[in-house]
């Protein structure tokens, strides 16, 4: 063991099986996940010694990956592939852990992902964008719900751009009043860390008037049965969408709709990431080109304008 040579004995299988037993239990949100992923990497090289896992070796892998379907028959999309090399990168790191040991060099890092798209972004409409604008029409079909919840709830997701999860199981004991906000523990945190939320304006209202009404003892800022947090109102939201003549349209679309309204205030990339919580600035950056565009627009109404006015100008007139 001293010597290094325990680790040439070792498979790749040997090393995901032991993954799978000592570490995933830390991470239960991505557990069945990481199993899945990483079934199909041991049954490709679990045989081979985790010495001779090269990036070719990976990357000829992934290749194959991409190549054939997946369970629904249809080929694999780029994203998908890198949540594969995302998991094989995750036993890799854990691995190489001075305290675990079973592996002296990290392949995965070496290995280039694919290419994939911005990603879908869809927002509400502002009153400055358009007359009865989508967010008036929305909020106000949420406010003629018969559902309890419906309305704080898009509030809430559409003042802190937290994701529906996030809100739902809030806690009263992870509200901190003084310090004007929340706190989402890591093990409901996507990213698996914890982070802060600014509570401001009407987010804040919908926070201290819930926490007025919460009967004594109550955990959860929206109760549910059975002493669980309340789900999300899916009936309610669909009728206040068809209401509003909403079409396309999610609720973690109210999440990119916090983002995009940042970028469109002129809001810095690391502004953005930290509102959001995002740990990677290209997730961050599909709101930085909708900001673009919206300056194109905007650029575009005013240049309309302007060129009106000059053709009302006689340019036959002497200067």
């Amino acid at each position: 063991m001293r010597s290094g040579r325990v680790v040439k004995l070792v498979t790749l299988g040997e090393l995901i099986d032991s993954y799978f037993e000592l570490h995933l239990p830390e991470i239960p949100r991505t557990a069945t996940a990481y199993r899945q992923l990483l079934g199909w990497w041991k049954e490709a090289l679990g045989e081979r010694e985790v010495s001779s896992i090269t990036p070719q070796l990976i990357a000829a892998a992934k290749a194959r990956l991409r190549a054939e379907p997946g369970p629904t028959g249809r080929p694999r999309q780029n994203s998908t592939v890198n949540r594969y090399l995302a998991a094989l990168s995750s036993a890799f790191s854990w691995a190489k852990r001075p305290e675990v040991g079973l592996a002296s060099f990290h392949p995965v890092r070496d290995v280039e992902k694919l290419r994939e798209s911005k990603g879908r972004v869809r927002w509400l409409s502002r009153p400055v964008d358009e007359e009865r604008s989508e967010l008036e029409r929305l909020l106000e079909a949420c406010r003629e719900s018969a559902s309890p919840y419906l309305l704080d709830v898009v509030l809430l997701l559409l003042s802190t751009g937290c994701r529906e999860n996030e809100i739902l199981k809030l806690r009263r004991a992870e509200i901190r009043e003084s310090e004007g906000g929340f706190t989402i523990p890591s093990e409901r945190a996507k990213t698996e860390e914890a982070r802060f939320v600014a509570l401001e304006g009407v987010g804040r209202e919908v926070v201290n008037r819930r926490l007025e009404q919460l009967p004594p003892g109550e955990p959860f800022l929206f109760p549910g049965d059975k002493g669980q947090a309340a789900g999300f109102p899916w009936r309610a939201w669909r009728t206040a969408l068809r209401r509003a003549k909403i079409s396309n349209f999610r609720p973690h679309d109210l999440r990119h709709t916090h983002g995009s309204y940042l970028a469109m205030m002129g809001k810095t990339l690391p502004e953005i990431m930290q509102a959001l919580g995002h740990k990677r600035s290209e997730t961050a950056l599909r709101y930085i080109h909708l900001a673009d565009t919206h300056k194109r627009r905007v650029s575009a109404d005013v240049n309309q304008a302007i060129s009106g006015w000059i053709g009302e100008i006689d340019h036959s007139a002497p200067l």
